[in-house]
């Protein structure tokens, strides 16, 4: 396994640990719950020794005493609480509290299941499972149907009156620790989701400062030739020697402040890199109208770009300082740059190399398009297309 997978494998964990520790405290409660239960059971039973002696309440109680231990095994190993865990054992704590209710009993028995006590702390369990409310009351039924059945006929011994109320204390159980359990399963996502957030975040700015580390890097390297070019007396035609210094006034902007902030309107935009390209010499005729469609911002800095770029190859490679940069609006918005430079021939160009994969990526990116036309001694025409609206 690689350092880099390892690493994002840890952040996983990490991403995901209050969730797991929430079911690991849910394992631990019923756990905690079925052992008190059976402390419970146990000092029921040595208060009354003769019912233990008889066989139907020992088979029960063995019966009930090895579920117990399966089910926090189960707990113990999984470490979370499974649906269908919970659900056999209120099946199975049904089946058991009627059985040792309805089991032959000494005279002075008070008629109740000598399972009650041990059933009331063992369904806190039923709101443990990561489940709806409705399927936790659901689950109890079976425990309230069989501790009413224990008395059944009205037995004086336990009376209807008493057995009733008794009974809703499954449902009382059921609903309160759902409730908690929520609450805590609630609070473990936001933290999860919080947590995610600022690991997100910092392998974001991580990022960025170490982009922003070889930006000033790249930049210092390439300010200092672009210098040393630029000083160079005869190294480079007028017209090329003011580009390039425009270009180290740029890049040592850049490398002091940052990049630009590009936002803005269309129509300011574009304005914007006839005015840069006036500035270093060029002519531009602009014809942008008035009044353009809403675009997001990328498809604003994506034409915007593209044409800087359309631009700055027309003073490098068209042999003209005079270009055309023009919108139209109908399907689709569309930004032209026309010059009536020297041209080339397409096909002599070699695939995948020049303005039209850089341009036409750019464009690519936010959903548009690029397309280039040129003709030797005829100029060139660099079109570029987005689809009109915010989508």
């Amino acid at each position: 396994m690689s350092a880099r997978t390892a690493a994002r494998e840890a952040d996983v964990d990490a991403v995901a640990g209050a969730r797991v520790r929430g079911e690991r405290i849910s394992a631990s409660v019923v756990v905690a719950s079925r052992l008190g239960a059976l402390v419970l059971l146990a000092t029921t039973l040595l208060a009354d020794l003769d019912d233990l002696r008889r066989a139907p309440y020992a088979l029960v109680v063995a019966l009930v005493v090895a579920e117990s231990a399966v089910l926090i095994g189960a707990c113990l190993r999984a470490r979370h609480v499974a649906r269908r865990w919970v659900m056999a054992d209120a099946a199975f704590l049904a089946v058991s509290l009627w059985c040792a209710g309805r089991a032959p009993v000494v005279d002075d028995s008070t008629g109740v299941s000598v399972l009650y006590n041990f059933a009331t702390v063992a369904s806190i369990a039923l709101g443990l499972p990561a489940w709806s409310l409705g399927t936790a009351v659901a689950t109890a039924f079976p425990l309230i149907v069989a501790n009413i059945g224990v008395a059944l006929p009205d037995d004086p011994r336990y009376p209807l009156w008493n057995a009733v109320p008794d009974s809703l204390v499954f449902l009382g159980n059921a609903v309160v620790v759902w409730v908690i359990a929520s609450l805590v399963r609630w609070s473990a996502a936001a933290l999860d989701r919080h947590r995610a957030t600022v690991v997100t975040r910092a392998e974001t700015l991580a990022r960025e400062r170490e982009r922003a580390r070889q930006g000033r890097a790249l930049g210092a390297r390439l300010l200092s030739t672009l210098e040393q070019v630029a000083a160079t007396p005869g190294a480079v035609e007028p017209a090329l020697r003011a580009h390039v210094e425009a270009e180290v006034a740029w890049l040592r902007a850049m490398v002091r402040d940052g990049l630009p902030d590009d936002t803005g309107d269309l129509r300011t935009m574009l304005l914007a890199v006839a005015g840069e390209k006036t500035a270093q010499g060029m002519r531009v005729a602009v014809q942008v109208p008035d009044e353009l469609p809403d675009l997001t911002q990328e498809r604003v800095a994506a034409l915007a770009g593209a044409a800087r770029e359309a631009l700055t190859n027309v003073g490098r490679h068209a042999g003209t300082n005079a270009a055309r940069l023009s919108v139209a609006v109908a399907d689709a918005l569309t930004v032209e740059v026309v010059d009536e430079g020297r041209g080339y021939d397409p096909a002599r160009r070699p695939a995948g190399t020049g303005q039209l994969q850089s341009i036409g990526q750019r464009m690519a990116e936010v959903g548009g398009a690029a397309t280039i036309a040129s003709t030797p001694g005829l100029g060139t025409r660099v079109v570029l297309r987005v689809p009109v609206g915010r989508r």
